[in-house]
């Protein structure tokens, strides 16, 4: 699966430690894996909110699967 994240998001990341990013990557295999498996965004389990489209900066992909490390 690819998981596309803006700039932001990517500096975000780099500046988070312990851990805030253990539970950030748990939340993204359980994104990932609720995605592949039953075609559903789990919006209530992982308090997404749907967001407005916007024209942003091109995305940075990264091919993500259960085993990948995230982060």
């Amino acid at each position: 699966m690819v998981v596309k994240f803006r700039k932001h998001a990517l500096k975000f990341l780099q500046k988070t430690t312990g851990d805030d990013v253990s539970q950030i990557q748990s939340q993204l295999r359980q994104l990932i894996i609720s995605i592949e498996e039953k075609s559903i965004i789990p919006f209530t389990e992982l308090d997404i909110k749907k967001l407005k489209y916007r024209s942003n900066p091109p995305l940075q992909s990264y091919n993500l699967d259960r085993t990948s490390p995230i982060i």
